[in-house]
């Protein structure tokens, strides 16, 4: 299989950090935006629904939080 090259950027990214919580990649100083290499990349998964909405309130950050669905 041959390797594509070139960029793409993902917005809105939700991570797992170190104390294992939903974060939002986004503060004061972040975008929440990343430009990827398309060779660093092995999989994408797009969701129907926000990740937040499928954590249990305990699992968020502070950051996922706000976005849940009341």
């Amino acid at each position: 299989m041959k390797r594509k090259k070139g960029l793409f950027t993902l917005s809105n990214i939700r991570f797992l950090n170190d104390d294992g919580l939903l974060e939002l990649y986004e503060d004061n100083n972040l975008s929440g935006d990343l430009i990827f290499r398309v060779q660093d990349i092995e999989e994408v998964v797009l969701y129907k629904d926000d990740p937040v909405n499928s954590f249990k309130l305990d699992e968020l950050h502070e950051s996922t939080k706000k976005l849940r669905k009341k």
